[in-house]
């Protein structure tokens, strides 16, 4: 079996690189309250009040989004999102297995980058574009000063 062979069959195997996990047990009632409703209320009334307590109460401070419009992965031309999820799926397990960094992949039918781009602004500790920002693109969107220094250990 040649090395594409082989890559192809673990691709099927794994049937994709990452997962959720959730960091909530669910083991009782109680459990299901505090994690979703009615407990869910509290942090959300304290982050509405200060959004910077996002950090504190989500996931958002080690989460990032790897993303791509699929015309630029790995020097294939534009071979669309779909075709890139194989790509952003493995920057997600080298953010998590390298820094120890949630990440999602994001493969997304639109060019335009901008509009993206500000949508993910606030759900998201960092944007990891697979393409540079476009020439629209009115800030840079690489928030690598959100990340504590600690976040990505020793790379």
């Amino acid at each position: 079996m040649d090395n594409k062979e082989f890559a192809l069959q673990e691709h099927e195997k794994w049937a994709g690189k990452i997962e959720v996990i959730s960091r909530a047990k669910l083991d009782t009632p109680e459990d299901l309250a505090v994690c979703y409703t009615p407990g869910v209320a509290e942090p959300c009334i304290k982050i509405s009040e200060d959004v910077d307590l996002s950090y504190k109460y989500t996931r958002r401070h080690n989460m990032v989004a790897v993303v791509t419009d699929g015309s630029a992965v790995l020097g294939l031309g534009d071979i669309g999102p779909e075709a890139g999820m194989p790509v952003m799926e493995g920057k997600c397990v080298l953010f998590k297995e390298f820094g120890d960094v949630d990440a999602i992949p994001l493969c997304i039918r639109s060019k335009e980058y901008t509009l993206r781009a500000k949508c993910l602004r606030h759900a998201l500790a960092e944007h990891d574009a697979q393409r540079a920002c476009a020439d629209d693109c009115d800030d840079r969107l690489f928030f690598h000063n959100t990340f504590p220094p600690e976040a990505f250990g020793a790379l």
